[in-house]
């Protein structure tokens, strides 16, 4: 009985502590946020660890992925991602097709994850993006 409390006590401390204009991923306790500037793949990544997170390897969950999609209110673009696999740089086209490229200097839109930091029922985001 407690590990069924604690997921779900961790699935509402996800969906109540992502921050604003993200979407939750309530299975891994990670929130998602596409940023539509573009920039060159190392850059958004240290961006996005710069704000408390990391580049986000595109989710193959299909709800998740129309959530994202959705959020970003963009049918259609190319944006950084990160491979699962192999940490190299990813784009993704109209959020389905990923090819891992050589050339990491294209700027590109990019997706980044974050994870919420509890302590004592209190979850703390670094986030401060404009």
């Amino acid at each position: 009985m407690v590990p069924l409390f604690l997921l779900l006590l961790l699935s509402y401390v996800a969906a109540d502590f992502c921050p604003k204009d993200t979407v939750t991923d309530q299975s891994r306790l990670k929130c998602y946020k596409f940023f539509k500037t573009r920039r060159p793949y190392n850059d958004a990544k240290a961006f996005c660890q710069e704000i408390g997170g990391d580049m986000a390897a595109l989710p193959n969950e299909t709800i998740l992925v129309e959530q994202i999609k959705e959020h970003a209110r963009l049918d259609k673009c190319y944006f950084w991602s990160t491979s699962l696999q192999s940490k190299k740089c990813v784009l993704v086209l109209n959020w389905k097709y990923r090819e891992e490229i050589k050339d990491c200097s294209v700027p590109a839109s990019f997706l980044c994850e974050f994870e919420p930091r509890c302590e004592c029922n209190v979850c703390i985001f670094k986030i401060e993006y404009v």
